[in-house]
């Protein structure tokens, strides 16, 4: 596969997305790819004891807000 990227007008978005073959086409969001450099940074430290472990209680609270973001 091949890694394209655009910039979409907000208006158009969801006319594209729902135009896009699902068989042929994987959608990355550029979140999900800053995220993915965020965990691997996370595990690197933590396996360099540079990090300590979180609670589940406080990973769930950064949880929350990570969606409450999301959603607007």
């Amino acid at each position: 596969m091949e890694k394209v990227s655009l910039l979409i007008d907000d208006d158009f978005i969801d006319e594209f997305m729902n135009s896009l073959p699902k068989d042929k086409i994987v959608v990355v969001e550029d979140s999900f790819n800053k995220n993915v450099e965020l965990f691997n940074n996370n595990i690197d430290d933590y396996k360099n004891d540079k990090l300590e472990l979180t609670s589940y209680y406080d990973s769930s609270k950064d949880l929350t807000v990570w969606f409450e973001e999301r959603v607007k």
